[in-house]
Formats: structure tokens, C-alpha cells, sequence
């Protein structure tokens, strides 16, 4: 059955993943002169491989492409240099693509704001597309792959600039960052016409093509295909995406919880109150893909070919056991989460409550000394403040004084009885000359004061120092202790929450290894019972199955008329299966109860 894969990468949702071209679902069935359905050949998905991977959400292939423009009115300038450097940034370990635009990621940046910068007002500056790379191709593969699209897509006319993000983070989410400036250097025209209608449609149909050669010539039959579900006549429902960062909180946090929120509107004031709680009705992302699984699984169960039908209820009751697991191990996640964050969490206060003891430790000597000193140097201020006030009262008697001398200077006062005229102006020479002294000597008093408040002041800065020197050093020593025994701390912790996850994971693969044990021995039962529907020439049609022979109301009689009609099929062929191996435990207690009822597989 054709189509039934969903698309869930490393456990991320998609809308939709194909195992094979899902053009190829319209093509008929291979059916045999008794009509009886046939294998088809190879290159065609099996059912097997298509309901195991609709009940895990293996990693495969998906088709996704995003085309958006950087122009000079509807971004802020140096947009699409910035673009740039956040494509080439080091922490993705990018592999870099480039045709008429420098590969060297600074020079590629200059190249684009130059770029920019010459572009008339309205111009649009470049076109950006995120495309999704198949995951079973192998780095070199995914490098020719982006090269060959690039090239296609620009006819080597238009220059462009591309990074591959396949590392760390990005392992499980191979994807191509591709910046197209449609201008043709030679030109200078444009010769992709981005902006015009039916672009993006363009660039999508010319990626699909270009992935589906490359994974054909690597031998893989995954197939990605553009249309959606609906489109493709697959009945199916798509799934939501569930992001990297809710599928973390989800499975090692806690289990996400909608609220009500206010959402503003954006042309107006008033906001708007969403009911999420209403809307999902208390289902997380995941849970709702979870559902949308079950009901395709349900609908391959009513399938015609027997494989299909089997091998759905197979995956049923895996996606029961796979469900009771994940439940089992996100609990014990989510409890070693919060275990690792509340250690952390109080050893961090423990050390920061450790600090503030010493820094109050410190303080307090700190504070002890420089009281003591400041006390020690007491006497040498108060002498200093009683000089200073004797040396400028004695300045300001003298410059009393010497007014008061020339106020009853006797040329003054013998030109006034002659009768001369008075006038104030006549003692301002008078008075300017005894106040000059004053001046000089008011400077050199200011200056003999600042010698000596530096002389005392350096005589106690230097003490300060040197008995605040080993405090400080016993201070620094205490700290760097106290940051070692931290350190030494949370590495030992690291190390036993290190061994914890571990050993969780060792649970999970032995869960895993038993599920694909329980699917290899169902696997095996289906393949003989198709065997024999093979060898016996039978045509089968939702399980029901035409016997001639006398005891055909057992399933030991089913067994037994397989051998033989496989025999005169096939001389060669020996016997059937066992009834008790084809058909479980309902063979041993009757058998098949009516020519219409369908046979269940055993458990294994």
C-alpha cells in the first residue's frame, strides 16, 4: 500500500513523508491470472517498510522549501549582509557553495552590502531559500546535490551564494541556505524574474526533480513529492509540526499545558482572548499526531492486501507497546531533569551563598582596618586641620591690618584737610599695593597646605595597603578554594547524571531491540503465510479465501490443503507453514470459525 509513511524526523512532525514516489501510488496493482496480488518489483516500497515506518516515524526524506526576498524598502539596510554572515557563522560548521560571489564569508558580505549599496531604492536586494536535504544521502552526495540544484536553478547566469547546515544541531536536519541575486552581471538584468508570479512554484517543482535524480542514482528509493495529500490522492490526515525546542519540554521537562492568551491585534489597541485550552482540547502536538497515526493505521487494517492489513495490526499493537515505553522513560526523563536541575540549582546557591560568606568575611576585616588606621592617623589630620586654621586667621589679620595702615595713611588724610576734592578712586593704587603682599602670601600658603594633606594622605594609603594586602590574599586564596571545590563538585555530578542518562538510554535500546524482535518474528509469519498464498496460487480479498478440501473449517486444514496445492504448484515446495505458526493461538482453539472471519496473527 502506497503513501502510508508520516512524516516525523527524529521524532519532529511533518506534513508528509513519502518511502517512494508517491506518483508511482496510482499505478495499478499486480494482479495474477487467479487474482491473486503480486509483490511488486523492486524499487516499489513493501508494506512492511511502509507500516513500520508509519507507526516509528523513522528519519527519511521530506520535501520543504521556503522562498522569501530582501529588499532595500522592506528591510533595514545591511540585511542581506548580515543574512550572509548568519548563514557562514562558525557554529555551523557551514560547507559553502558559490558562483560569481566570493566563497570567503567576509568577502562574501562585502560583496553583498556593496551590492546593496548600488541598487536603486526599490530595489530587491536578493532572494533567500531554506531547503530541506535528504537525510539518507551522505555529506559528498548532499554537497553534489546542492551544487547541481544552484546550477540549474541560476543557468549559471545569475550569481549566488549557498552554506550547508548538516553539524551538530543540524545532524538530524540537513538544509541548504541558497542567496540568489537575479541580475545578470554581464547584463544586468533580470533572468530568474523571482518576483513574478509562479516563481516559487518554479524553484519547488525544479527541487523536487533535482532531489529525485540524485536519490535515485544513489540507489535509494525515497521519493519526495511537492503536492499535498490531497493532491497525491493518498487518504491520509497531515500532521502538525512539533518543534525542536516543545518536543524537549515535552518529553524531558514536563508535559505542555495551553493557556488562555490576549493576542493584540495589530491595527488596533484592543486585544483578543484565544481559548487554546478550547482549541486542542487538552492534546499536545504530539498527542494529536499520535491520533492521526492510530486512524491511518485503522484505515490500513481494512486494506484488501493481506500484507497491508497484517502488517497494520502488527504496527498496532507495536505503537501499544511503543506507547506504554515512551510514557515509561518520559517520566523517568523528566524526573532526572528536574533532579539535575534542583542538584544544580543548590549546589549553585550552596556556592554562591559560600561566596557572600567570604566576600562578608573580607568586609568586615576590610572595614576593621582601615577603622583602625584611620584612627592611628587621627592626630596627624586634627594637627594638620589646627595649622591650617591658625596659618589662614593669621592671613586674614594681616591683610586687616595692612587696610587699616593704609586707610590712615598720612598723605590721604593731609591732602583732604588742604581741601582737596575727594575722591575714592585716589586710594585704589593705595590699596592695590597692600594687597599685594596678602596675595603672595595667601599662594604660598595654599600651596605649603596641599604639600603636607600629601605627605599625610600618602603615609596612610601606603599602611592601608600594606595591611590590607594579606587580607586580600587570603581573601583571593579562600575564593579560588571555593571555586575548585564547586568545580570539582559539579564535575563529579556531571559524571553520575552522565552515567543516569546512560543508563536510561541502555533501557530504551533493549526496548527498542524488543519491539524490533516482536516485528522481525510477526514479519516472518506474514512472509510464510504469503508464501503460501503464493505457492497455492490463491487469490486472496480481505481474508477471505476459497478451500475445496473436506477439513478446510481448521486452520490445520488451511495448513494442509496450502501443502497441497503448493505441491502440485511447485513440486519442489515440501509444506506449509505450521497452522500454530501462521495463524497464533486462535488455530490450536478451533480454527477459523467462518469462511468470512479473518485469521489474527499470533503474539508472537
Amino acid at each position: 500500500m502506497q503513501g502510508l509513511t508520516l512524516g516525523e524526523r527524529q521524532g519532529k512532525a511533518h506534513l508528509w513523508v513519502c518511502s517512494a514516489n508517491p506518483r508511482a501510488s496510482a499505478a495499478p496493482a499486480r494482479i495474477n491470472r487467479s487474482g491473486m496480488r503480486l509483490p511488486h518489483p523492486a524499487g516499489w516500497p513493501s508494506s512492511a517498510r511502509s507500516a513500520r515506518r508509519l507507526s516509528e516515524g523513522l528519519a527519511v526524506a521530506i520535501y520543504s522549501l521556503n522562498h522569501s526576498a530582501i529588499g532595500k524598502q522592506t528591510h533595514a539596510a545591511g540585511t542581506a549582509g548580515a543574512h550572509v554572515r548568519y548563514v557562514t557563522r562558525k557554529q555551523a560548521v557551514p560547507e559553502i557553495i558559490a558562483n560569481l560571489i566570493p566563497a570567503n564569508r567576509n568577502e562574501a558580505r562585502a560583496w553583498m552590502e556593496k551590492h546593496e549599496a548600488e541598487s536603486r531604492k526599490n530595489a530587491r536586494v536578493c532572494d533567500k531559500l531554506i531547503v530541506a536535504l535528504p537525510i539518507e544521502l551522505d555529506a559528498q552526495q548532499r554537497l553534489a546535490l546542492a551544487r547541481d540544484f544552484a546550477a540549474k536553478l541560476t543557468e549559471g547566469r545569475v550569481p549566488y551564494f549557498g552554506a550547508i547546515h548538516a553539524a551538530g544541531k543540524d545532524a538530524s536536519n540537513p538544509h541548504l541556505h541558497l542567496i540568489v541575486v537575479d541580475r545578470d552581471p554581464h547584463t544586468g538584468k533580470r533572468h530568474l524574474q523571482t518576483s513574478e508570479k509562479g516563481s516559487t512554484e518554479k524553484f519547488r517543482a525544479l527541487w523536487e526533480q533535482v532531489c529525485n535524480e540524485h536519490l535515485a542514482s544513489a540507489g535509494i528509493d525515497t521519493r519526495i513529492d511537492r503536492r499535498t495529500l490531497e493532491a497525491q490522492g493518498i487518504e491520509r490526515a497531515p500532521q502538525i509540526h512539533v518543534g525542536a525546542e516543545g518536543q524537549h519540554v515535552n518529553e524531558n521537562v514536563r508535559r505542555p499545558a495551553s493557556e488562555t492568551r490576549e493576542v493584540a491585534v495589530p491595527k488596533g489597541k484592543k486585544t483578543r482572548t484565544v481559548d487554546y485550552p478550547a482549541i486542542d482540547q487538552g492534546r499536545t502536538r504530539k498527542e494529536f499526531n499520535d491520533q492521526l497515526i492510530d486512524a491511518n493505521l485503522l484505515k490500513a487494517k481494512l486494506s484488501p492486501d493481506f500484507g497491508t492489513r497484517k502488517r497494520a495490526e502488527v504496527e498496532l499493537r507495536l505503537r501499544t507497546m511503543k506507547k506504554l515505553d515512551d510514557q515509561r522513560f518520559a517520566e523517568a526523563r523528566r524526573a532526572l531533569t528536574r533532579r539535575d536541575r534542583e542538584a544544580r540549582a543548590q549546589a549553585w546557591q550552596q556556592h554562591q551563598a559560600a561566596r557572600r560568606a567570604l566576600q562578608d568575611a573580607r568586609d568586615t576585616k576590610t572595614a576593621q582596618v582601615r577603622a583602625t588606621i584611620k584612627e592611628q592617623f587621627a592626630p596627624a589630620w586634627a594637627e594638620y586641620a589646627d595649622w591650617k586654621a591658625k596659618a589662614w586667621q593669621q592671613l586674614a589679620q594681616d591683610r586687616r591690618d595692612q587696610v587699616a595702615r593704609v586707610r590712615h595713611a598720612h598723605g590721604c588724610i593731609v591732602q583732604m584737610k588742604r581741601g582737596v576734592h575727594f575722591q575714592p578712586g585716589m586710594l585704589r593704587p593705595v590699596f592695590g599695593q597692600a594687597a599685594a603682599k596678602p596675595a603672595e602670601v595667601a599662594f604660598a600658603l595654599k600651596r605649603e597646605e596641599a604639600a603636607r594633606r600629601k605627605a599625610i594622605s600618602d603615609r596612610q594609603s601606603q599602611t592601608l595597603k600594606e595591611r590590607l594586602g594579606e587580607t586580600l590574599r587570603e581573601s583571593r586564596a579562600a575564593m579560588a578554594a571555593e571555586k575548585q571545590r564547586y568545580q570539582e563538585q559539579r564535575a563529579e555530578f556531571q559524571r553520575s547524571q552522565r552515567e543516569q542518562w546512560r543508563d536510561l538510554f541502555r533501557q530504551q535500546i533493549e526496548a527498542r531491540e524488543v519491539r524490533e524482535a516482536f516485528r522481525k518474528k510477526q514479519e516472518a509469519v506474514i512472509g510464510q503465510v504469503e508464501g503460501a498464498m503464493r505457492k497455492t496460487d490463491v487469490g486472496w480479498t480481505r481474508g477471505v479465501f476459497g478451500l475445496k478440501a473436506a477439513n478446510s473449517n481448521t486452520a490445520d486444514g488451511v495448513a494442509s490443503h496450502f501443502a497441497d496445492a503448493g505441491r502440485k504448484a511447485d513440486p519442489g515446495w515440501t509444506s506449509a507453514p505450521p497452522a500454530r505458526a501462521v495463524f497464533g493461538r486462535a488455530a490450536s482453539d478451533g480454527g477459523v470459525r467462518s469462511k468470512h472471519s479473518t485469521p489474527t496473527l499470533g503474539r508472537g
